[in-house]
């Protein structure tokens, strides 16, 4: 997979303007240590429109949006 391509350490957060926590469901396939299928995640921040989250490998990364489905948003 090919998804995550940016750690933390190497880049600068640019946080969504009035939204404070967001949750996503991976709407992909399952890929062992990566990322689960219908699994909610916690998006840290968004960053170049990717979102930043905290995967099964427990490291953070970078994913396209477009493979998730927003579940919550707290404003």
């Amino acid at each position: 997979m090919t998804y995550f391509l940016l750690n933390a350490t190497k880049a600068k957060a640019e946080l969504r303007i009035g939204i404070k926590k967001m949750k996503v469901k991976w709407l992909g396939k399952t890929d062992f240590l990566v990322l689960t299928n219908n699994k909610i995640y916690d998006v840290i921040s968004i960053e170049s429109g990717w979102y930043r989250i905290i995967d099964d490998s427990g490291d953070d990364y970078l994913y396209p949006p477009d493979m998730f489905e927003i579940v919550e948003e707290d404003k």
